[in-house]
């Protein structure tokens, strides 16, 4: 079976954490290590995820003078041994445009990890 490039996009080198949802009751952190408007690929037990599923992306970014948490879907077109690759339900997602200009940056944003490890979940702070 051959493989289908679903990328729309050049991809960009990131390092930035993300929470995944394969299911409502089952957050999975990641490392997302590069993106493009269309999509993702993210460092996190591929195990845990079914090629052509959707999962729910949760990456929380810096939004003015605040942090900001975005969600969307994605499905997941790729499992590697290091993590998958996902395609977004929709080009340009506004958490990734961000995530975008600062991988452009010459002054890569050092504090996007941490600050999202320590955002609270959407579906903990909806409860």
């Amino acid at each position: 079976m051959g493989s289908m490039d679903h990328r729309c996009g050049s991809r960009h080198p990131l390092d930035a954490a993300v929470n995944l949802y394969p299911r409502p009751s089952l957050a999975v952190r990641g490392r997302i290590r590069e993106a493009s408007i269309s999509g993702m690929f993210v460092e996190a037990p591929s195990g845990l995820f079914t090629s052509r599923s959707l999962v729910e992306v949760e990456v929380t970014v810096p939004g003015g003078p605040a942090l900001r948490t975005y969600r969307w879907q994605a499905m997941v077109v790729r499992r590697t041994d290091h993590g998958i690759g996902l395609l977004f339900d929709r080009l340009r997602p506004p958490a990734i445009a961000r995530l975008l200009a600062y991988a452009d940056n010459a002054e890569p944003y050092r504090g996007l990890g941490r600050a999202a490890e320590r955002a609270t979940p959407l579906h903990q702070a909806r409860a």
